[in-house]
């Protein structure tokens, strides 16, 4: 018989949320059956993870990147994985935004031209491309357990297939942690 590996809700609010208590249920009682593996939980802050600390999630799948300085800033990676919770990585490249060379960046992103604009400058010190840069300082985090990525192009696929480099850096000082530019959900309203 086959299993779910993960039964990842979409987002922390569909299983956090008080009236949930009967889908939590049924995802609790899969899991007891074995018919799934693990319970995770999409999330958007920091505290939106360290609020489901208690309620038996096994994994959570967080958007962090080189620019995300929340995760570390607070200690929530260290005590995710204290709780022995599986943390995915996705937005590694901010939606594409730190692919782009800081001229192309759209307009409504423009405030924060000054932090594309030195990650770019970092990444020509380190001699890596933005996409290595980028995917290299999430993937040699030792609390990431997964990274999922997006593609926007055979020539980026092949670009991280043939990544080599997997160093650790030192932090750069243009992180941040506005969630305005952090968080794509509050794209809409910027």
């Amino acid at each position: 018989m086959s299993k779910v590996d993960c039964l990842l809700f979409h987002n922390a609010e569909s299983f956090l949320q008080k009236g949930k208590e009967e889908i939590n249920s049924l995802a609790y009682e899969l899991k007891k059956e074995g018919l799934i593996k693990k319970i995770g939980i999409s999330v958007y802050t920091p505290q939106e993870a360290l609020n489901s600390l208690d309620k038996g999630i096994d994994v959570i799948q967080i958007p962090f990147n080189i620019l995300d300085g929340r995760w570390e800033q607070r200690g929530v990676l260290k005590k995710l994985k204290g709780n022995k919770i599986e943390i995915h990585a996705r937005s590694v490249f901010l939606q594409g935004l730190l692919l782009n060379e800081p001229k192309l960046v759209p307009l409504k992103f423009q405030k924060w031209n000054y932090i594309f604009s030195a990650f770019s400058k970092w990444c020509n010190e380190n001699q890596l491309s933005r996409l290595d840069g980028a995917l290299n300082y999430v993937l040699s985090n030792k609390d990431i357990d997964k990274v999922l990525i997006g593609v926007n192009s055979l020539s980026q696929l092949s670009q991280i297939l043939r990544m080599k480099s997997r160093k650790r850096f030192t932090l750069p000082e243009f992180r941040v942690c506005d969630e305005n530019l952090l968080n794509p959900s509050k794209w809409s309203s910027i």
